[in-house]
């Protein structure tokens, strides 16, 4: 098993009830989406755009990292991340960054209220040393379930 096969199984380990796993198809991106769009809303040089923010080159660099290890989970990821900052960047511009900040810090803080919620119904409890780590191996997780619907390795 690879390296992403040992964080999948990791994460797996730690979310082992329906009403978790659940909650964490729907939380997980709120975090993720949140968390962009956050990003989205510092300051840049120049005009923001969908590729022009901080959101983007920290999901840049996030893809980099991924692709190290699973050219499929990153070729997906990579597609979820161009629609995701393109419409973030309608949400910016549509709403302005204000609401758009509003709106994800709320994505954000009820994303992290539902983790809490999923594990403590699960009977087990959130990891937060392992926080970044399975931030970072949550879409990989939930990609690899669609991935396994559908019969693509990664």
């Amino acid at each position: 098993m690879g390296q992403i096969g040992k964080w999948l199984a990791d994460y797996e380990a730690i979310h082992q009830g329906a009403a978790n796993k659940l909650i964490h198809y729907i939380s997980m991106p709120a975090i993720w989406v949140g968390l962009l769009g956050l990003l989205y809303c510092l300051p840049v040089v120049g005009e923001r755009g969908c590729f022009v923010n901080w959101g983007s080159i920290t999901l840049l660099a996030i893809l980099i990292y991924y692709a190290r290890h699973s050219v499929n989970l990153f070729l997906g990821l990579f597609v979820i991340g161009i629609v995701l900052m393109c419409t973030i960047n309608g949400w910016g511009s549509g709403w302005g960054i204000g609401s758009l900040g509003i709106f994800s810090a709320l994505l954000f803080i009820g994303g992290w209220a539902a983790q809490f919620i999923g594990h403590r119904m699960d009977g087990s409890e959130l990891k937060t040393k392992q926080s970044f780590q399975n931030l970072l191996t949550a879409p990989l997780w939930l990609l690899s379930k669609l991935y396994n619907l559908v019969g693509i390795k990664y």
